[in-house]
């Protein structure tokens, strides 16, 4: 499911929305003019590694891991099995270089894909919680969602070495912030059926976003099952979306006059 628009004015310009967003695409643009190298360092320094936190207080250590998996390829008439590039993973042992990643990590991308579908849904809910909350606690329930969001992927990932990247979780804290605000509110959205048949259907904001959530449940209690190498931050979603809900239970500021309608305040359509 797409979402391309809700109906739900906002009564304030949201710029530290439009500011994150910038941000994002900034820093990947810098990533994307990097070289490959350059580009993996950039990454694995940024990143949050779930094993920099085994080995705090044990001096710095190095290690080596795949970049993708063993591939075939033709070579001279034959396909040849080959063996995908290493990277050189070093882990200084401090808690700076474990922590700080933390938040560095929410700015980074692996794709256009992923920034692009990252910074559609903030843009869509992002503008609303930011005019419901201010920009202060806006930007707190972000990053504190973000922050709640790589530690239950480093939980899940316990001891790997694969870098958790984007802003994905942070993104589910806002999307938990609006479902708990905002659950009578609109979303147009794009039901995708075979190749050509995208019908447009307008639901209930809990309904998409309760549908969201539990289709991020299940795909990460499905890749429990297998040994983490890359792919998705399931968890990131489940937990980011959780701190979201409660963050804005415990920050937002009762509603007064025109602060627009609220969590028991169903909406009309326009």
């Amino acid at each position: 499911m797409i979402p391309f628009r809700d109906n739900i004015p906002s009564r304030r310009d949201p710029v530290l929305t439009v500011a994150l967003i910038a941000l994002n695409v900034l820093v990947y643009f810098f990533q994307w003019v990097l070289d490959d190298q350059a580009r993996t360092r950039f990454v694995f320094r940024f990143g949050a590694i779930p094993r920099a936190f085994q080995v705090i207080g044990k001096g710095e250590q190095a290690f080596s891991m795949p970049l993708g998996q063993p591939q075939w390829v033709l070579r001279n008439g034959q396909e040849v099995l080959v063996d995908p590039p290493l990277a050189d993973v070093r882990l200084s042992g401090t808690w700076a270089a474990a922590l700080v990643p933390l938040v560095t990590s929410m700015f980074l991308h692996g794709s256009w894909l992923h920034v692009i579908g990252n910074m559609w849904f903030l843009w869509l809910f992002g503008d609303n919680v930011e005019d419901r909350l201010g920009r202060a606690r806006f930007v707190l329930l972000y990053l504190l969602s973000g922050l709640a969001a790589t530690v239950s992927q480093v939980i899940v990932n316990w001891g790997e070495l694969t870098p958790i990247i984007g802003a994905s979780g942070a993104v589910a804290g806002v999307l938990g912030a609006y479902m708990i605000t905002y659950p009578y509110a609109r979303v147009l959205t794009f039901v995708p059926f075979f190749y050509f048949f995208w019908p447009v259907v307008e639901l209930p904001a809990f309904v998409f976003l309760l549908l969201w959530f539990l289709m991020q449940f299940v795909q990460g209690t499905a890749a429990l099952a297998v040994p983490a190498a890359g792919g998705v931050a399931w968890w990131a979603h489940v937990g980011g979306f959780i701190a979201g809900l409660i963050l804005m239970r415990l920050i937002a500021p009762e509603p007064r006059g025109q602060d627009g309608p609220t969590w028991n305040e169903p909406v009309e359509s326009p």
